[in-house]
């Protein structure tokens, strides 16, 4: 999870917050302002952390529930970030 957090840029604008996962393949994610609800963050005791903005469940084949959770990980500056995707 940390090394892939090193290849991830996170980008917020008045339009949306977008993901980009770099490596061999590059996803690019893009979260209209629809799916920036609920948002709060995770912060540690060294200032870093999450800004969660949305969860979403599904099912797998077997019928069990699986929890997905929209966010910025391991970040510097949670708070500030949450700040942003709530205005």
């Amino acid at each position: 999870m940390y090394r892939r957090a090193l290849k991830t840029v996170y980008v917020i604008t008045n339009m949306r917050a977008i993901t980009i996962v770099g490596g061999r393949i590059v996803t690019i994610r893009s979260y209209p302002p629809e799916e920036l609800k609920n948002i709060y963050r995770k912060e540690k005791h060294d200032g870093t952390g999450d800004a969660i903005f949305d969860k979403k469940e599904r099912l797998d084949s077997g019928g069990e529930s699986h929890k997905e959770y929209l966010k910025f990980s391991w970040i510097k500056n949670p708070k500030e970030v949450e700040s942003f995707l709530k205005n």
